[in-house]
C-alpha cells in the first residue's frame, strides 16, 4: 500500500515478484525510494530483491541465507552511501548452530558480491531485528537481559567499524525503539506503571567529544503501554494508543505532535533557538466535532420549532 504524501490519496503497488500461496516476502528497508525486500515465490527458496518502483526495473540477488545453516540466528538490513546512489545490504548472522560468534556479511551495489566478511564483536550478538540507518551509520538496539544496561549497535558503512552506545539511566526503559528526525538518531522510550504510561523521545549526538542525549518530546496517556511512536517526517510524531480493551474489543486512536524552533521576535532578542513547542491537534478535532454537533441539535430545534408552529 502506499500513500501519496501530498493529496494522502491511498494505492497499492504491484510488487516485482509472483507469490503462490506458499509464497512470503519481508521487507528489509527503504532508502531513497528504493525497496529491499526478501521473498520466496513457492515458500522454499528464498531470493532478495532491490526495486525501483519509479522506474520498475528490479535486480534479483541470491539470499545469502541459503548458505547458512543457522536459519533461527539472523538479521538484514539495508542502507546508502552518504551523498551517493549506492547502497549496501548487511546481513549478520551465524556460522555454527551452537557457535556464539556472529559474522557479518555485506553486499555493494558497485561490487556486486558477498565476499567482504567480519566478525563481530561480543556485544553484537543480541540485535533487534529493527533498525535504522542515517547518514551511513546502521543502528540496532540491542535486546537486554535481565540487569543488564540497555545499548544501541551501530555499524559505520565507510569505516567498517561497529560501536557501541550506552543508554543513560534517564533514557531507561521497559521497552522502545529506534527512530530517525532530520537525519539524526532517536530513541523512543515508554514507561510505565500499570496503566498511565510516559513516553520520551530522545534524539542522541555521537561526537568525538561523546555522546549527548536530548529530551525533544515527551508524552503522558493512561492506557495499555505501547511502543510509543513512529517519526512520520523530520517534525512530525505519530502516537499511537489504545483507549479501551474490554472482551476483545479494543479503540486505537492517533495523536499527531509538531516540533518547531521558536524564533526571536526581534533582533534584541537573542535567546538561544532550543525552545520546542509541541501543539496536538487531537484538541483541536475535538472541539470542530463539538461544534459540529452543536450545530446538527441546533438546527434540530429550528426543525422541531417550526414542525410546532405548522401544527397550530
Amino acid at each position: 500500500m502506499k500513500i501519496d504524501a501530498v493529496t494522502g490519496k491511498i494505492g497499492y503497488l504491484n510488487l516485482p515478484f509472483l507469490l503462490t500461496q506458499h509464497g512470503w516476502f519481508q521487507l528489509i528497508g527503504v532508502e531513497m525510494g528504493v525497496f529491499c525486500i526478501r521473498y520466496s515465490s513457492l515458500g522454499r527458496r528464498s531470493h532478495l530483491v532491490i526495486w525501483n518502483p519509479f522506474i520498475q526495473m528490479p535486480q534479483v540477488l541470491d539470499d545469502p541465507l541459503q548458505r547458512s545453516s543457522c536459519e533461527g540466528s539472523f538479521t538484514y538490513a539495508f542502507a546508502h552511501f552518504p551523498n551517493s546512489v549506492h547502497y549496501e545490504i548487511l546481513h549478520v548472522f551465524k556460522d555454527e548452530p551452537k557457535s556464539t560468534a556472529y559474522t557479518l556479511s555485506m553486499y555493494t551495489s558497485f561490487t556486486r558480491n558477498w565476499h567482504v566478511r567480519i566478525s563481530c564483536p561480543s556485544y553484537e550478538q543480541r540485535l533487534d531485528p529493527s533498525y535504522v540507518a542515517p547518514s551511513g551509520v546502521v543502528y540496532w538496539l540491542a535486546d537486554r537481559e535481565d540487569g543488564d544496561q540497555p545499548y544501541i549497535v551501530s555499524f559505520s558503512l565507510m569505516t567498517l567499524t561497529f560501536g557501541q552506545i550506552y543508554v543513560p539511566p534517564k533514557a531507561m526503559s521497559h521497552c522502545g525503539c529506534l527512530l530517525v528526525r532530520d537525519g539524526c538518531l532517536c530513541l523512543a522510550s515508554n514507561n510505565h506503571t500499570f496503566y498511565p504510561y510516559n513516553s520520551v523521545i530522545w534524539q542522541v549526538s555521537d561526537t568525538d567529544e561523546g555522546v549527548n542525549w536530548s529530551q525533544l518530546f515527551t508524552y503522558n496517556a493512561i492506557g495499555t503501554l505501547y511502543v510509543p511512536a513512529v517519526m512520520v517526517d523530520h517534525d512530525v510524531i505519530q502516537v499511537m494508543e489504545r483507549h479501551l480493551q474490554l472482551l476483545g474489543a479494543q479503540v486505537i486512536a492517533y495523536s499527531q505532535f509538531f516540533l518547531f524552533d521558536i524564533t526571536a521576535l526581534n533582533a534584541q532578542d537573542v535567546r538561544p533557538r532550543t525552545l520546542k513547542s509541541l501543539i496536538t491537534i487531537k484538541s483541536q478535532i475535538i472541539l470542530l466535532l463539538i461544534a459540529l454537533i452543536s450545530e446538527i441539535i441546533l438546527l434540530k430545534i429550528i426543525k422541531a420549532s417550526f414542525d410546532l408552529l405548522n401544527l397550530r
